[in-house]
């Protein structure tokens, strides 16, 4: 698609949080996307992170513009997809703003999917780009059952690809390829890094000093518990356990084979390697590591 294509609208779910934020401002940062506007979506547009997405990002042609929704209203989503080209999803573990107290509150998220998912059929939306994951109970044979924010993503995905005409998970820039090239499939964004690698690798780019310290599993169990609720320490448990035993020839959490990963020969993008990621973002360390060192 080029510059000289009608005007369409691709709508950004979660528009305020990392990935929908990111994924605005490399909408509207691609030259290939010059002629699409793209339709904020939040909670709220009064909100302070809604504002400030809208002056930071807003362009001179004017082609940012924010819109109320809530993924738990389906009517709101159709309202708010209505004449749209393209939505990019992405979906939350589990209610905003609120901790996880029971395991039970994790099919939020199955239940916020299926409607962005139902509102996109509505509103016969052309291309829809979800960001997903594996389903890490296939693959690994039903060992871990409770990798809920991976296997209810993936359930998200394999409803999409069932009723939409157009999925691709995930890219927000593939909006500039079309469904064409990459419905059905999907694009790995996260390779596997050992622990033990960070520190070699920190101090190497930063030239300051750093040790990897091991925790057992209950210490993080306990670390979760304190930051989520109690219904996501299993959850986190199970994942923590997976990446230990995950197979280290495939990609995308040990679920991928590299030679089915498109993402350079389709979209033609690489992931970001840490040492790139450290620069790009001049990171030397959070103010309360540095202060006990």
């Amino acid at each position: 698609m080029t510059s000289s294509n009608p005007i369409q609208t691709i709508v950004v779910v979660g528009a305020t949080g990392n990935q929908g934020r990111g994924v605005v401002r490399a909408i509207l940062a691609e030259p290939l996307l010059a002629s699409f506007h793209v339709r904020a979506l939040t909670r709220d547009v009064h909100s302070h992170s809604a504002t400030n997405l809208l002056s930071s990002l807003q362009t001179p042609s004017k082609r940012l513009s924010l819109a109320t929704a809530d993924v738990f209203d389906v009517k709101s989503l159709e309202l708010a997809f209505e004449g749209a080209y393209g939505v990019f999803a992405v979906t939350s573990m589990w209610k905003a703003g609120t901790r996880c107290e029971s395991e039970d509150e994790l099919k939020a998220e199955l239940e916020s999917g299926k409607n962005i998912v139902a509102a996109a059929k509505q509103a016969g939306i052309k291309h829809f780009v979800l960001s997903s994951l594996p389903n890490l109970n296939k693959a690994s044979n039903g060992r871990f059952r409770k990798l809920f924010h991976f296997d209810h993503k993936a359930a998200v995905q394999d409803l999409a690809m069932q009723e939409l005409p157009a999925v691709t998970a995930l890219h927000a820039a593939i909006f500039a390829k079309g469904p064409e090239l990459t419905h059905g499939k999907t694009y790995p964004v996260s390779s596997r890094m050992l622990f033990s690698d960070f520190p070699k690798i920190f101090t190497e780019v930063t030239s300051q000093p750093a040790v990897h310290e091991p925790t057992i599993l209950e210490e993080w169990r306990s670390s979760q518990l304190a930051v989520a609720g109690k219904g996501f320490v299993e959850d986190a448990s199970q994942m923590m356990e997976w990446t230990a035993v995950a197979p280290t020839d495939k990609i995308l959490f040990g679920t991928v084979d590299p030679k089915d990963d498109y993402s350079w020969e389709d979209p033609g993008v690489r992931a970001t390697s840490f040492p790139e990621w450290i620069k790009k973002n001049s990171w030397t360390a959070p103010a309360e590591i540095k202060s006990t060192s």
